[in-house]
């Protein structure tokens, strides 16, 4: 065993190797090193999200930025113990009978729990036997002397944030987990509300009670959800395997100025070719003020018949004018005269389809639910429920309804002004044979209502899935790859009459609220399957601790007298990579993250990408990539 451990000191000395190659994320102020390059023996099973590339052949260091730079290693370190410390000091003060009781909860089965605030987990019960415990657990840094650990309950922590505004999101969110169980809620006091952007430790804070730091402190969540993704997240101090529920860069799609110039790229790159079409998904859109004067000669266009985007009827010019940055239907009006539109403030000027399909007379869009887990290389699903939200009011174009919101805007909100489904069919929005969606009906109730109506479900669904496809296609480029993030995208599709799927916008942070028994049951569902598909891997924080004290114990011994020899280099790679895999199997629970690709579990979520038909896009790729472009 002294032969063992002495073997086992000469390595935590090697393990300086790690640190000057500047494996992690660097701390603050820390700059991060570029690693050499080097032959590695085989493919190793650890996959970051970062080196997660269809074609990769895998002989980059796994899970590189996984673990932490040197002063961030020591910050974690510290969180961590001090946050077991905290625990355990405060299970002290206890009475024996709560203790007592803490200990025999903590030896029954194993099982998951959404833990309301204040209230303690089997881990923090437990807190006792591991302080007992942590005095020779600082001494002793093998593996193999931490039975504690293999006995720990798998919980998981989420963080919600920014979502003061929008209780519904944070009440949905906390139901789903609840259901899902094995999850358990971080909350910021008030000092860590204080200091939201600061990567300090305050982990001796008693408040910590042994769940992970809040955001002033290293972040420690396996989930973080926010309603906004203008919420500062420090991405470079996350785990690879912590996941966020929002692409910083996912404007790109969301905004329809952005999401048009984009498609119109890829028109351009193939005009008159077969797939130019392809991308002609969009209503011609303008933004204003800045493209008034491309608005104006458009509509001049149109007035004469040339503007041949989306046809309509002989003499009628009909555009949407909407508000930037505004929801739930508020400021949108339909236009058919130059001198209504206001261009001395952001809008958005789209052309109106004014052809819509009808069922039973009444005009409807789909609200889809797309769920994207990475832009490079693409990976995207496409849910198989959702819903189609109705006017109350029959269409037309006569002139005297022109500025009849109820007639034109299917919004939910808006309809739900002339009170619910008020003049709408009951077999449109539900009955006792369907969930009740005030003037909304699920995806599965309008696919039975169109083939009563002799159409052909499967036709459509396929057109609308390639239109999906194709706005991620053309935006991929665009949202730089980001481990840790997923998103889930609202899509408003209308159908035309002859059955053309139009996109009319992507929303970010789709309406997640549950108003209705149709509400409640298809988000739920949607939130549940979305969870279980993104898989936020569980961590064992007492294995990361250990690592960072051994590393953060080997950097110190390398750095005094002794550190002269050159011992960080003695360790052959392949030594050093079944060290950080032994490192990540421990710290992982022998998890594997899901590879780019492989199908996951996901409910009714349907794979757009990879798929056959993203690779035929991905060849289109091959005339874009020219000097010129």
């Amino acid at each position: 065993m002294a032969a063992f451990k002495a073997e086992r000191k000469q390595i935590w000395k090697a393990k300086k190797a790690r640190m000057d190659d500047g494996w992690g994320f660097a701390g603050a102020g820390e700059k991060k090193k570029e690693r050499p390059k080097v032959s590695a023996p085989g493919p190793l099973p650890w996959k970051a999200p970062a080196v997660r590339k269809a074609a990769d052949a895998s002989t980059k260091p796994a899970l590189q930025g996984s673990l932490p730079g040197e002063s961030s290693r020591a910050r974690l370190s510290q969180t961590l113990f001090g946050e077991r410390k905290a625990a355990a000091a405060r299970t002290s003060q206890e009475p024996p009978e709560e203790r007592a009781a803490q200990a025999a909860a903590h030896t029954r089965p194993q099982r998951g729990g959404f833990a309301s605030p204040g209230e303690e987990s089997d881990e923090e019960a437990s807190a006792s036997q591991a302080d007992s415990q942590a005095e020779s657990e600082e001494r002793d840094l093998d593996y193999g002397h931490h039975p504690a650990s293999a006995h720990a309950r798998s919980v998981r922590y989420v963080r919600i944030v920014g979502n003061s505004a929008h209780p519904e999101v944070e009440e949905l969110v906390r139901r789903t987990l609840q259901e899902l169980g094995g999850w358990e809620e971080e909350r910021d006091d008030e000092e860590d509300q204080d200091a939201s952007l600061q990567l300090t430790s305050r982990s001796s804070t008693p408040a910590a009670g042994g769940k992970p730091a809040s955001s002033g402190r290293p972040q420690l969540w396996n989930l973080m959800w926010s309603w906004s993704a203008r919420v500062p997240v420090s991405y470079d101090a996350l785990l690879v395997w912590q996941r966020v529920n929002h692409y910083p860069e996912a404007r790109q799609l969301t905004r329809k100025d952005l999401l048009q110039r984009h498609l119109a790229r890829h028109q351009r790159v193939f005009a008159g070719g077969r797939a130019a079409p392809l991308f002609d998904i969009m209503p011609t859109t303008f933004m204003l003020p800045k493209e008034y004067v491309q608005f104006v000669q458009a509509f001049s266009e149109a007035e004469g018949g040339q503007e041949a985007s989306i046809p309509q009827p002989p003499g009628t010019n009909l555009w949407i004018m909407k508000p930037v940055g505004q929801s739930r239907g508020r400021g949108i009006v339909l236009l058919n005269n130059v001198h209504d539109v206001l261009y001395g403030e952001p809008m958005v000027l789209q052309r109106y389809v004014a052809q819509p399909m009808l069922i039973d007379g009444y005009k409807f869009d789909l609200r889809l639910y797309v769920v994207v887990t990475s832009f490079a290389p693409l990976e995207a699903w496409l849910y198989g429920e959702g819903f189609a939200r109705f006017t109350t009011q029959p269409y037309s174009l006569a002139p005297d309804l022109i500025h009849n919101r109820l007639v034109h805007l299917t919004n939910s909100a808006v309809q739900s002004q002339r009170g619910a489904q008020a003049g709408l069919p009951d077999h449109l929005h539900g009955n006792e044979q369907h969930l009740a969606g005030d003037s909304k009906c699920s995806l599965a109730r309008l696919w039975g209502l169109l083939r009563d109506r002799g159409m052909s479900q499967e036709a459509l669904w396929s057109r609308i899935s390639q239109l999906v496809l194709v706005a991620l296609f053309a935006v991929q480029d665009a949202i730089p790859h980001q481990p840790n993030s997923f998103e889930l995208f609202g899509f408003d599709v209308m159908v035309d009459s002859n059955l053309k799927a139009w996109l009319v916008e992507v929303n970010s942070s789709p309406s997640l609220s549950t108003d209705t028994p149709l509400d409640r049951e298809i988000k739920g569902s949607l939130m549940r399957d979305l969870i279980t598909l993104v898989n936020p891997l569980d961590f064992d924080r007492e294995a990361l601790l250990r690592v960072l004290q051994r590393d953060s114990a080997a950097g110190s011994k390398a750095h005094g007298p002794a550190s002269r020899r050159p011992l960080g280099r003695t360790q052959s790679t392949a030594n050093r990579r079944q060290t950080l895999n032994d490192d990540m199997t421990a710290i992982l629970r022998g998890q594997l993250p899901r590879a780019y690709g492989e199908a996951p579990q996901c409910g009714l979520f349907q794979q757009l990408a990879p798929s056959k038909a993203y690779d035929s896009m991905m060849r289109l790729k091959r005339p874009m990539q020219t000097p010129s472009q």
